[in-house]
């Protein structure tokens, strides 16, 4: 089965009002339209483009079958011609179809991507 990630910062993830009745509704529905994901190939290069000021993260595994009827893959924002494609959620994240939680954190400045993503 495909899956697909969602990178937010730990205490943006435990702040209650992102995850109301069942839903998580991050800040870039509104202001994006969409939730970002990635693939597991590309979490290292979301973590080092978009959350350098961050010290630890919360990684989120989500099937992306069940998603699949609001998922686009589209090139980023910031490179629209690029070629690399990148998984978008067009409507909050349903809560029960994150898979996993992943704590990140960094040590020596560097986020320590854990095994065992797939699994």
């Amino acid at each position: 089965m495909a899956k697909v990630f969602h990178v937010v910062p730990h205490d943006v993830w435990l702040k209650k009002e992102n995850n109301i009745d069942g839903f998580y509704t991050p800040t870039s529905i509104g202001t994006d339209g969409f939730i970002h994901l990635c693939k597991a190939d590309q979490i290292k290069d979301v973590l080092g483009n978009f959350f350098k000021g961050f010290e630890k993260v919360i990684l989120l595994r989500i099937d992306e079958n069940k998603i699949m009827d609001n998922l686009k893959y589209e090139a980023p924002l910031e490179a629209p011609h690029s070629e690399t494609l990148y998984p978008h959620l067009y409507s909050a994240l349903d809560l029960k179809f994150i898979e996993k939680e992943f704590r990140i954190v960094k040590e020596r400045g560097e986020f320590i991507i854990p095994g065992g993503l797939l699994k």
